[in-house]
């Protein structure tokens, strides 16, 4: 289920005037109420609608706030609290009834109901027809006044609404909608994207960023060497020292180069992807004495960076020698049962690594090779609670892949073995694509299966060389607004 939680409000009557109105773009078809606090006296199923039942409605939205009118108790940011929920377009929908069941569970998980302890708050649960995108949904309005002049408390509201929306998805055999809050893959805010449209970029930077890290990540064998290929990809990074020392590094934040006299915009590895803060890097890496001081000298003295491996070139024949890597973890994962998250999170972060690092050195801009790894790495993350991420057995032999990627020499007569590579390791996202699937996750599974049946597959059939793939074609108008939705 995919919960959005709206910005507070103070207004219960303007928005219930909106909710039972025909919307921005007459989207809201056969409004009903569908469950209510008890003091409101709503009968489940009313249909109202404000160019009917106006008044109806408008006394829907004093009643709300009649607690607030009471007493005057204020509450900071705005009493109105208002959560849509919405079952993704292409689940089965679900009854009225089954609706009633959503909105009971969560306002009593909110504590919007009464107890024996506290008054309860004022809510009502409103549904529409299927929204312009094709979704299932309600929206549960409720006053964070109590019926007694006390506060409701909404402190950790993203985590419990999470919860659940999880246990909703169990209970009616619905997919189960990855991405949520505690995933660890932060979403593209609004603001991004519009100024990554006003600038006439491909995509906001922190996408491009968060790539470029793991590219560099995935290809390094030590701490120093990750910071001198973030260096030479021209991306500005900056360390972040323990309190008090200035020798000590326990962060980083990375940057584009700004156009211009524009100011830089920096991004902590944590805002990038949980797996990518730099202890989590670390984990990946042998922890020596030696190799801390040799990374501790390029964080405090970027000017005296001198070339390392990331400058060598591998030999044409490390294209057999990867693909033969990546078909042994193939082979493995066969055998590996769906349920194993932590080993099925490993390999999608190793491939990730592998796609982020062949769109850094074959696509000019974000092309399929990037769709590819933002996919993978959005399924390499685990939600809190869960096992992470392996970081030893069979599937770490990719890791190593994608230096070859990245280093390989490009020759004609290797070009066959440097194709067969490329297919093979289309056959991970195929096999990650199988364990979502299995495990009930579809809009994973579509979206890392609509990747590997794209355009840069069919050009490694027809024996495109890598610089010829080109971009996908842009995603329908349901696929975009499904991907907005997580």
């Amino acid at each position: 289920m995919i919960v959005k939680i709206s910005e507070r409000g103070s207004t219960p009557v303007g928005l219930t005037c909106y909710l039972f109105g025909a919307g921005r773009h007459n989207e809201h078809t056969n409004q009903r109420v569908i469950a209510a606090d008890d003091v409101l006296g709503l009968v489940a199923g009313t249909r109202l609608t404000t160019t009917t039942n106006r008044n109806e409605v408008i006394a829907i939205g004093h009643d709300l706030n009649g607690p607030h009118a009471l007493f005057g108790t204020s509450f900071p940011g705005g009493h109105v609290w208002h959560a849509s929920i919405a079952i993704p377009a292409g689940d089965r929908q679900l009854t009225d009834a089954q609706w009633v069941e959503v909105a009971s569970e969560t306002a009593s998980a909110m504590g919007f109901t009464m107890s024996e302890r506290r008054a309860g708050c004022r809510w009502v649960a409103i549904h529409h027809g299927l929204s312009t995108a094709g979704n299932d949904h309600i929206h549960l309005v409720a006053s964070l006044i109590r019926d007694d002049g006390t506060k409701a408390s909404v402190w950790n509201e993203r985590r419990t609404m999470s919860k659940v929306a999880a246990d909703l998805e169990r209970h009616f055999g619905l997919a189960v909608v990855e991405g949520r809050s505690g995933a660890g893959l932060p979403g593209l805010t609004r603001a991004e994207q519009e100024i990554a449209q006003r600038k006439n970029q491909p995509e906001p930077a922190r996408q491009t960023l968060s790539r470029t890290v793991r590219a560099a990540a995935s290809a390094s064998v030590d701490e120093a060497e990750f910071l001198r290929r973030l260096r030479a990809a021209d991306v500005g990074c900056r360390p972040r020292f323990a309190d008090g020392s200035n020798v000590e590094v326990v962060g980083y934040s990375v940057a584009l180069r700004p156009d211009h006299d524009e100011p830089t915009v920096w991004f902590g590895g944590g805002r990038l992807a949980r797996d990518l803060t730099l202890p989590r890097l670390r984990q990946q890496w042998p922890d020596t004495v030696e190799q801390r001081q040799a990374a501790v000298v390029l964080w405090t003295h970027p000017t005296e960076q001198r070339p390392g491996r990331e400058a060598e070139s591998f030999p044409a024949e490390t294209w057999d020698q990867a693909a033969q890597r990546v078909a042994e973890v193939l082979n493995h994962l066969a055998g590996t049962a769906a349920g194993d998250t932590a080993t099925w999170a490993a390999a999608a972060r190793e491939s990730a690594g592998i796609f982020a690092a062949l769109a850094t050195r074959f696509e000019s801009g974000p092309g399929p090779m990037a769709a590819a790894a933002d996919a993978l790495a959005r399924s390499a993350q685990t939600r809190r609670g869960r096992p992470r991420p392996l970081r030893t057995g069979p599937v770490m032999r990719l890791h190593g892949v994608q230096a070859v990627v990245a280093n390989a020499q490009l020759r004609k007569k290797n070009e066959a073995a440097m194709r067969h590579m490329f297919w093979i390791t289309l056959h991970l996202i195929e096999a990650i694509a199988s364990a979502h699937s299995a495990r009930n996750e579809p809009l994973a599974a579509q979206r890392l299966t609509r990747i590997a049946h794209h355009d840069f597959a069919a050009a490694v059939v027809r024996g495109q060389p890598p610089s010829e793939i080109q971009r996908p074609t842009a995603l329908s108008s349901r696929d975009a607004v499904r991907e907005k939705g997580r």
